[in-house]
């Protein structure tokens, strides 16, 4: 059977070839192969004449296919060709998977609605949120959240089955009571795939910790995209400004908007504390780095089942996030603070790192707790409703 699988990503085409930012690779498409014969990736693409050291090329392997959606804006003007990529004969016979929310899953939604094609879900964030950090102007945003709210609904109306990133949250908030007991409804997971040797031994975190005091320096991590808002990065530089000198902060990741982050940073006068690694390729050197950090703090907008938390988890770090989406499913309630507020994260981060217990506890019990984000956990789950969507 063939898949045909959408993704919000943009990929960029350069010299015949397609390159991406970000983890939606042929590895990344590789666990459909577990069920599926064939993937066709659906995905917004722009020609380019040149090409950023971050992009990294897409290596195409058996059975994993680019299906392009050629555009140069934001995607929503493409629904001619959406709509005549979905008509072709070989595309007839496949499953679709909306990899939702997103411009471009609700286009091919409507385009599979016309075709009257079978679909599934795979809900990856929550729509409402999504919305809402799409531009800087609440009252936009509120237009953009009632109409993805709308779409959303229907989706999970005429889907063949949906998958959730959350165990809870986004089933409570978007399930009726009629839904909810519906067998296609009753499938959850990540689609992190989180390798053994990605997680710190006991023996490591012990070590580490062992030589843990409060009066060295302390290294903040932030991981995350830069090209839109939503992560939060503001937030957490005005935080810095409450902290002492000791406290320094890295920040992973590329996009757009670094230059006006490293502005702000001058700003805020926090220059010298605060330091753009960029986007990292190499995983392996990602978790060396998350090791040997003290803490990660993930201040974003909007979420579904953070990556990077469960990453950072995995590497024994104790982490602070914002109250979004499936964050209180992954930390405890106490390390969590409300969206934008700054002063909460500094005290957060004072009281967790003058207290050494409190730390030791916060870092033993993330390891623990991450292990069911294990990739061979994952898969097992991921090919349970897989089966279920080609299931009659």
């Amino acid at each position: 059977m063939t898949l045909i699988v959408t993704v919000e990503r943009r990929y960029l085409k350069y010299n015949s070839e397609y390159y991406l930012e970000g983890v939606e690779d042929y590895s990344f498409f590789n666990r459909y192969l577990t069920v599926f014969d064939t993937v066709y990736v659906l995905a917004r693409c722009s020609e380019v004449e040149r090409i950023k050291p971050s992009y990294c090329k897409f290596n195409a392997g058996p059975n994993v296919f680019i299906l392009p959606i050629e555009t140069k804006g934001t995607g929503a003007l493409s629904i001619l060709n959406i709509f005549f990529t979905l008509s072709k004969k070989h595309i007839q016979d496949s499953h679709i998977i909306l990899r939702t929310p997103g411009t471009l899953a609700y286009l091919v939604y409507f385009a599979s609605t016309f075709f009257r094609y079978q679909f599934s879900l795979e809900i990856v964030t929550d729509p409402e949120q999504e919305a809402n950090s799409i531009t800087p102007y609440k009252i936009i945003n509120s237009f953009y959240s009632k109409f993805f709210h709308w779409v959303f609904i229907r989706q999970l109306k005429n889907c063949k089955a949906a998958s959730f990133v959350t165990t809870h949250q986004l089933q409570d908030k978007y399930l009726t009571d009629k839904q909810r007991p519906l067998k296609k409804f009753s499938f959850s997971y990540s689609s992190l795939d989180l390798p053994l040797n990605h997680f710190i031994t006991e023996a490591e975190l012990t070590h580490k910790l062992s030589n843990f005091s409060t009066n060295d320096n302390i290294t903040i991590t932030f991981i995350g995209d830069l090209n839109r808002p939503f992560k939060g990065l503001d937030v957490l530089l005005k935080a810095m400004t409450l902290l002492d000198t000791k406290y320094k902060l890295q920040i992973i990741g590329d996009g757009k908007l670094m230059k006006h982050y490293q502005s702000l940073t001058h700003q805020l006068l926090v220059q010298d504390r605060v330091f753009f690694i960029g986007y990292i390729k190499d995983t392996d050197l990602k978790f060396r780095l998350l090791k040997s950090s003290h803490l990660l703090v993930l201040p974003s907008r909007r979420e579904g089942l953070p990556r990077v938390l469960i990453e950072a988890m995995a590497s024994g770090l104790p982490c602070i996030a914002t109250r979004v989406s499936g964050v209180l499913e992954l930390i405890e309630d106490k390390f969590v603070v409300s969206v934008d507020d700054y002063k909460a994260i500094s005290c957060k981060i004072n009281l967790l790192m003058q207290n050494p217990e409190a730390y030791k506890e916060a870092s033993f019990r993330n390891l623990y707790f991450s292990y069911k984000y294990e990739k061979t956990s994952m898969q097992l789950l991921r090919d349970d409703y897989y089966q279920y969507c080609l299931s009659k």
